[in-house]
């Protein structure tokens, strides 16, 4: 019986050889299988990093992760709010002017600080009313200074002389510009004295020497202008 059994053992061998090249490929194809299907079932092993990333990105982001824009005060929206500024706001606008902003803006920045308050539309045209007028105004006085500038003809100016003709000291443009507040009192706005520009003949600053020079006035914002004649004499008296 030994023998027998011996004799077996290759037909044994052979045996299960081929069971298992039969059943090995059975098992890798239903693996194969398994894993097309459902491909998230082998990321289930916490050591296989690759599968973990992909699940991973491809889930939607947190909606406590995304990034909050600044919000714009001048972005249109479908609701703004009218508001004259009291105080410039750099960015925003500038002092007694209208702005439309944000609520958000208006309430968290403007209201908060008492920077300006709400304008409804019947303000905004009486606003816009009432600076045309002081406009018009404006120019109208600024034009009769020139007017009265232009019929003055010749101003004179007394200032101590020395040999030659030189002047002890000399004339600015302040001062010409304060001798004409005198001679024109009331037809000299002080509106408009910050404003009052003067060109004096050959481009001089200042005058150092008597003698007569044609300075040209204009005011700064309007297109008006006067000249006259500036003489300047040495002695107690002036004479035109």
């Amino acid at each position: 019986r030994l023998n027998d059994i011996t004799t077996n053992i290759p037909t044994l061998t052979n045996i299960m050889i081929l069971s298992l090249c039969v059943i090995l490929p059975l098992f890798i194809l239903q693996t194969s299988y398994s894993f097309i299907l459902h491909p998230r079932s082998s990321c289930s092993s916490p050591s296989n990093s690759f599968c973990d990333h992909a699940i991973h990105s491809s889930s939607p982001p947190s909606p406590l992760s995304a990034k909050k824009k600044k919000p714009n005060p001048n972005q249109s929206s479908s609701k703004t709010m009218q508001v004259l500024l009291s105080q410039t706001i750099p960015g925003t606008g500038s002092q007694n002017t209208v702005v439309n902003m944000s609520p958000a803006y208006w309430q968290n920045v403007v209201q908060k600080k008492n920077l300006g308050r709400l304008i409804t539309d019947e303000e905004v045209i009486e606003l816009n009313e009432n600076k045309a007028q002081k406009a018009l105004e404006a120019t109208s006085s600024a034009k009769k200074f020139c007017d009265n500038i232009d019929e003055m003809e010749i101003m004179c100016l007394t200032r101590k002389e020395g040999s030659g003709g030189k002047l002890f000291g000399k004339v600015s443009s302040k001062d010409i510009i304060s001798e004409l507040a005198i001679i024109l009192g009331s037809s000299f706005p002080t509106s408009i004295t910050k404003k009052v520009k003067l060109e004096i003949e050959g481009g001089c600053e200042v005058i150092k020497n008597t003698g007569e020079w044609k300075v040209k006035v204009k005011v700064t914002g309007f297109e008006v202008f006067g000249s006259f004649i500036l003489k300047v004499v040495g002695g107690e008296e002036c004479e035109t």
